[in-house]
């Protein structure tokens, strides 16, 4: 498991949006490249400490990188590494599939889940929901602007030739661009509801246990392996979660045993 390098863009992201900010505030320029020079050399530090094998460091550095609001993949991934080292599969699988909602294409990223999370978080693909988490939604939004715009090009070109002039090819062309468009819609829309609407959590506790209902008393449903992907929504309750198996399952688990991607 080797760390990543930082992204030059995400540099650049952060910038800007320290730029604009200044801006509204007038505060000046200096303090922005000041704050991401210490971003910089914060992520350095912890890749140093991460080859050193100092996991502990190298762990508190990405985390402060965390909680300054910075997301790239590659925080995420060596994050996750990070904490493969140090033995905690429940967190290295959280900030893996983090990495992985930002980079779905990733072979490190996929290659590390596959070595490290539980076969229950697998049990349940497809082929089209692997399909479905192949590209980001805006990356499913983007392909479908692309489409639908050609598609929209193609009708207008037959419908404006004279009517002798059009031809077969031209019309197959526009319907199976309008195939391909409400097929990409609907993989966008899928993607949205798996990667925007449904919120998953990652189980943190080795053996969490997975009650019929928000209390003690109720019955054991499941001891959760560490690092098991489930949907997750808030409970009236904050002591508790309510979770959801691929099988449509409903279930309750410690607020403290779980945390959301």
């Amino acid at each position: 498991m080797l760390v990543r390098r930082w992204l030059a863009h995400v540099v650049i992201c952060l910038t800007l949006v320290f730029g604009i900010a200044s801006g509204a505030s007038g505060e000046p320029e200096q303090s922005n490249l000041q704050t991401t020079a210490s971003v910089e050399q914060t992520f350095r530090e912890a890749n140093q400490a991460y080859r050193e094998k100092r996991f502990l460091e190298a762990q508190q550095l990405y985390e402060q990188l965390v909680e300054q609001g910075i997301v790239s993949a590659d925080l995420f991934y060596n994050l996750g590494t990070t904490y493969a080292q140090l033995g905690d599969s429940g967190r290295a699988v959280l900030y893996l599939e983090k990495a992985r909602r930002l980079a779905p294409r990733d072979r490190d990223i996929q290659a590390n889940l596959r070595l490290l999370e539980p076969p229950m978080n697998r049990a349940h693909e497809r082929l089209w929901h692997q399909l479905m988490l192949s590209l980001t939604f805006d990356e499913w939004l983007s392909v479908f602007f692309i489409v639908y715009v050609v598609c929209a090009l193609s009708w207008a070109a037959w419908f404006w030739r004279p009517r002798a002039q059009r031809s077969r090819l031209l019309k197959a062309s526009a319907i199976t661009l309008s195939v391909a468009a409400i097929v990409v819609g609907t993989c966008a829309g899928v993607s949205y509801y798996y990667t925007q609407a449904t919120r998953y959590g990652v189980v943190l506790t080795p053996g969490a246990i997975v009650r019929s209902g928000p209390a003690e008393r109720f019955s054991e449903l499941i001891r959760a392996p560490e690092g098991l992907k489930l949907g997750v929504e808030t409970y009236q309750d904050p002591d508790w979660k309510v979770v959801y198996f691929p099988d449509g399952q409903l279930g309750y688990i410690r607020s403290t045993d779980i945390q959301e991607i």
